[in-house]
């Protein structure tokens, strides 16, 4: 918050006044103007938008290094192996998904209903949340229970490949709807700088 002191009068004799600094029981009058009000509520839509936009850029990252990463791992590593560490590591990706996508969720929602009705950067911000509802559906569809049939120890090695084709095919679409999401926060960014 900005904070403007009142300025002392003029001294127009050349006398030398104390200022706050030097004089303990001098007084600094504050005063709150409406630009310092609404250089406040600018400075968090600020801050929700770099939350958004980080967020969802992470979320992305986050997507593409289960893709690129672990895809391939699933599939070189044979099916006991890779079930083995499936149930003991996997849980730990959970920590980058949800500190990445939940402030995108929030921050897409807080500013879409910042925006005003009908403009585009509102639509900008929803075309955030739908991408992120979008993995989230995806996610909750295909891949939770994909992921408990290969956590139940209870799948033959063939079943194992099978629902991994299952799960790498669908996990395109979360990469997609990721970066659908990333790319409408980035989009409202610059349309609100006016570039």
């Amino acid at each position: 918050m900005i904070l403007r002191g009142a300025r002392a009068p003029r001294n127009p004799g050349g006398l030398r006044l104390p200022n706050a600094r030097q004089a303990p029981s001098a007084k600094l009058h504050l005063r709150f103007t409406s630009d310092t009000v609404s250089s406040l509520t600018c400075t968090m839509k600020g801050i929700m938008k770099l939350i958004t936009v980080v967020g969802s850029a992470g979320f992305l990252g986050v997507m593409v290094s289960i893709g690129t990463g672990l895809v391939p791992f699933f599939y070189l590593a044979g099916p006991s192996a890779f079930e083995a560490w499936f149930a003991t590591y996997f849980r730990y990706f959970l920590i980058g998904v949800l500190s990445t996508s939940v402030p995108a969720f929030v921050g897409s929602v807080a500013l879409m209903r910042r925006s005003a009705n009908g403009s585009h950067e509102r639509r900008l911000w929803r075309n955030t949340l739908l991408g992120l509802v979008f993995v989230y559906a995806v996610t909750t569809a295909v891949h939770l229970p994909l992921n408990l049939a290969l956590w139940s120890f209870g799948l033959s090695d063939e079943a194992i490949v099978t629902n991994l084709g299952w799960w790498s095919a669908a996990h395109v679409l979360r990469v997609a709807g990721a970066g659908f999401a990333s790319y409408s926060a980035f989009r409202a960014v610059l349309l609100a700088k006016g570039r």
